[in-house]
Formats: C-alpha cells, structure tokens, sequence
C-alpha cells in the first residue's frame, strides 16, 4: 500500500479548490438569464428602435434592420419585472421603473446599467410604486402611488416630491402625468389620479403647496383617471371604461 504524507494529502486538496473554483467563475461568466418577454407592460420608442418593458426584463426591436437586443437580470436590471419605460433622445438613456420605487437606466450603446434607489429608500410613504415615467427636457417626471416625483437628469438626484394636490387625500395615487397649457395661460404639469385630474401651473410660487393644485373631478360612471395627454392643445383623458376630452370649462363630457 502507497501511503500519503499529510502535505501531500493538503497540496492536492488546495490544487482542487482552486480547479473548482476557476470552473465555477468561468461558469458564471457565461451566465444567461432565459426569462420570458411576452407579457409587454410599457413601450417607448428612440426614433430608431421600439423598446418594450415586460414581464421578464427589456427589448429592443429595430424595425429597419430586423435586429432585437434583450436586457435581463444577467445584465445587470435591478428585477425582471419592468413595469414602465422612457427615452431620453437628449442623453440617449432608457430609464425602467419598477414597483418597489427603484430606477434603472441603461446606455444602449455600452449596455451598461445603473441603479437609483432615491425613491425606494424613502419611509415617508407606504408604497414607492412606480406607475409611470415621463421626459421633459431635463426632468424624467415618475407618478407614484405618493404623488409625483420629479428626477434631475443632470444632477442624478430628486429634485422635487408633491404628494398633496388641492382637496385630494394626502399621498394620493398619481397613475400618469404630461405637461401642457393650464387655464392660467402657461405650461403646468397635469395629473391623472384615481379621484379624478388635477393640475398646476409652473408659475405657482409654491408647488407644495395643496391650494397651488386644482382638482377636476369626474363623474362616478366614468371611475378613475389611468391617463392623461395633449393633442392640439386640448387634454385627452383614459379612464377605465372610456376616453373623454377635456373641455374649456373644465367638464369631460361624454
């Protein structure tokens, strides 16, 4: 019988960790993550490319080339589960929202992603929930289940919170947002709420303040705001059951 010595017995046990251990990195290195995208819960389009949020991580389509570019967890999102998505044409970013109040944006360029747990990290508020994202200029606009919040593109930071908007509840639910001429005369953001729309124009000298917004409540058959957008001035509004259109005296007849 051969025998062993101690050292000889260690020597070859360090020589298989080590084997193992290269395996295993080289083995996560080529990684993939096989989730399913054909639940689309947001799109956005780059003028080239339209960029869809699913249920299983993001993609990208190039109607001209035929081309598609799949991002998941293995590339670094923050959860497979994307639920809202926008471009930013200036930057050339894609920002992605999720329900726990986190921000992703991507450099499709370099794929690489950056996380933001601005909102998240809050405990002022029950639920981060992020329900829309909108870009202006160099304000990516995010509706919340808190209100509205604005993020500083350049700046990388929160610029501004409103949770209270005239005589709604405090924290209300904002389920979309979009910028457009206000009754006063001038650009204001406007609100689609599940109590109704709510408005304000940037010339307020205090957005925080709930006497700055103005409420516009719908009738009961038409349940909640879901949506709100301009087009050729005048606001359209989504609810749950139908579309209406805003009118000069603040009504949204059927």
């Amino acid at each position: 019988m051969i025998r062993v010595s101690p050292s000889l017995r260690l020597t070859a046990c360090l020589l298989l960790v080590s084997l193992f251990v290269r395996t295993a990195h080289a083995q996560i290195d080529r990684w993939t993550a096989h989730t399913s995208m054909r639940l689309v819960t947001d799109l956005a389009f780059s003028g080239e490319a339209v960029w869809a949020a699913t249920t299983g991580g993001l993609f990208s389509y190039t109607p001209v080339t035929g081309e598609i570019s799949r991002f998941t967890v293995a590339d670094g999102l923050h959860l497979p589960d994307t639920s809202q998505i926008a471009f930013d044409a200036r930057r050339g970013h894609v920002w992605t929202g999720y329900q726990d109040g986190v921000l992703n944006r991507l450099d499709p360029e370099t794929g690489a992603l950056r996380t933001y747990r601005d909102i998240a990290r809050s405990d002022r508020f029950p639920s981060p929930s992020i329900n829309n994202l909108v870009l202006r200029g160099d304000s990516l606009l995010v509706a919340t289940d808190f209100g509205l919040v604005v993020f500083d593109l350049a700046r990388e930071e929160v610029r501004d919170t409103y949770s209270r908007f005239g005589t709604l509840q405090s924290e209300t639910d904002v389920r979309d947002v979009t910028v457009g001429p206000t009754p006063q005369g001038g650009p204001g953001f406007w609100l689609a709420t599940d109590e109704g729309v709510a408005y304000a124009p940037f010339s307020s000298p205090n957005l925080q303040d709930p006497a700055a917004w103005t409420v516009e409540p719908l009738e009961p058959r038409f349940k909640a705001a879901r949506s709100v957008a301009f087009f050729e001035e005048r606001l359209y509004v989504g609810g749950s059951r139908d579309l209406r259109v805003r009118e000069a005296d603040g009504t949204y007849p059927v």
